[in-house]
C-alpha cells in the first residue's frame, strides 16, 4: 500500500510507493504533478530548486503523465527536463490551450479546471493560474461559463481558440515524428548511424529518420537539408570529425526553435568549437553508450513518438528493436 507523503516538486500531499531498493528509486502519484518516478538524490536536487523552477518541472511532468508516460527523474536529466518547459507567459498560455484541447471531447464540451490543475500552465500557484485562464478569456480563446469561489472554473474553447491551436501546430510542427541526423557521411560512421543512432530513434517511437546522404533527390542537397530541418521534430548532431556542415545544420535548426541533441565521443570532447561547447551533450565512449543515452535523452526532452511502445521495467527497448531487424 502507497504511504502519504509531501510531493517533493510541488509539496501536495501524494501517494509514494517504493520500487526496486537497488535503484533507489520510489514512485509518486500527484494530484497536481500526476505521476512519476524520481531517485533518493534526485529528489534532494529537486527540494534545492527554486520554487519557479519546481513550477515549471511540475508542469513538464504533468504533461507527460497526461499521456500515459511516467516521467523518469534522475539528476543527470533534470536538466534536460527543465530546458523543455515554456519561459515566457506567451509559451504557458500555448501550452495551457493545447492541454485544454486535450481534454474537449467536442466543440463546445465544457471542461473544468481546479487549482491542482495549475501544472497545466507551468503555474507556480493557485492565483497565478487563475491569471492564465482569465487571459485565455481575454484573447477570446476559451469562454468562461461558471467560476466557483474555491478557483475552480467550467470553461469552452472558441472558435479562436481552436484557430490559435492549429497555427500553433502548423508553426511548431507537433505532430512530425521525424529526426534530422547531422554526422558526417564518412563511412566508417556507417554503423554508429545503423546500429545506435537511428536504432535509439526508432526505440524513442519515431519514424526512420532523415540522413540526406541516404535519400534520392532531384534537387541540390543543401536545399534537401533545409527542408528537411524544417520539416522535422529534433535534430540529432553528432560531431565525430568535427565536420563544418554539423555545425551549420546545429545552428540552422536551433534557429528554426528545434531542439538538438548534440552527442560527441569522448576522444573529440576537447576539440568542440567554443560557440557549441557550453551545451549539455551525450558524450560517449562508444556505440552502445550512446544508443541508450540518446534513448533517454529524446524521452526525457522531446518525448515519447507516435510508434513508442512502453516495455517493462529493466528492458532495453533499443536492443530489442535492433535485434528485431526494425531499422
Amino acid at each position: 500500500m502507497p504511504d502519504q507523503a509531501e510531493c517533493p516538486i510541488c509539496a501536495s500531499t501524494s501517494d509514494k510507493q517504493g520500487l526496486d531498493p537497488l535503484d533507489r528509486k520510489v514512485s509518486y502519484s500527484c494530484p497536481v504533478c500526476g505521476r512519476f518516478q524520481i531517485t533518493e538524490e534526485a529528489e534532494g536536487e529537486v527540494r534545492r530548486l527554486t520554487e519557479g523552477q519546481k513550477a515549471l518541472l511540475s508542469g513538464c511532468v504533468k504533461e507527460r503523465s497526461d499521456k500515459g508516460n511516467i516521467a523518469e527523474l534522475w539528476t543527470t536529466n533534470l536538466k534536460d527536463l527543465l530546458s523543455t518547459a515554456p519561459t515566457t507567459l506567451n509559451e504557458k498560455l500555448g501550452r495551457l490551450l493545447a492541454q485544454l484541447a486535450n481534454r474537449s471531447r467536442f466543440f463546445g464540451n465544457q471542461v473544468r479546471l481546479a487549482p491542482n490543475d495549475r501544472a497545466l500552465g507551468y503555474a507556480m500557484n493557485p492565483p497565478e493560474f487563475d491569471a492564465q485562464i482569465r487571459c485565455l478569456a481575454e484573447l477570446g480563446w476559451v469562454k468562461i461559463l461558471g467560476a466557483m469561489g474555491d478557483g475552480t472554473f467550467f470553461i469552452a474553447l472558441t472558435v479562436q481558440g481552436i484557430n490559435e491551436i492549429e497555427k500553433m501546430a502548423q508553426n511548431q510542427k507537433e505532430f512530425s515524428n521525424k529526426a534530422f541526423v547531422a554526422m558526417s557521411f564518412n563511412e566508417s560512421l556507417n554503423s554508429l548511424y545503423d546500429d545506435h543512432i537511428k536504432t535509439a530513434i526508432l526505440a524513442a517511437g519515431y519514424d526512420e529518420p532523415l540522413r540526406v546522404d541516404r535519400e534520392h533527390y532531384n534537387d541540390r542537397i543543401d536545399d534537401q537539408i533545409i527542408v528537411g530541418l524544417k520539416q522535422c521534430k529534433f535534430v540529432v548532431a553528432d560531431f565525430t570529425f568535427q565536420r563544418n556542415g554539423v555545425y551549420y545544420e546545429a545552428g540552422f535548426a536551433h534557429g528554426q526553435g528545434k531542439q538538438v541533441i548534440m552527442c560527441c565521443p569522448t576522444s573529440e570532447k576537447d576539440n568542440l568549437h567554443f560557440d557549441t561547447n557550453h551545451f549539455n551533450h551525450i558524450v560517449y565512449e562508444n556505440g552502445e553508450e550512446l544508443r541508450t543515452r540518446l534513448r533517454d535523452r529524446i524521452l526525457a526532452t522531446i518525448g515519447p513518438g507516435l510508434n513508442y511502445q512502453d516495455f517493462a521495467h529493466g528492458t532495453d527497448r533499443t536492443e530489442t528493436v535492433r535485434r528485431s531487424g526494425n531499422t
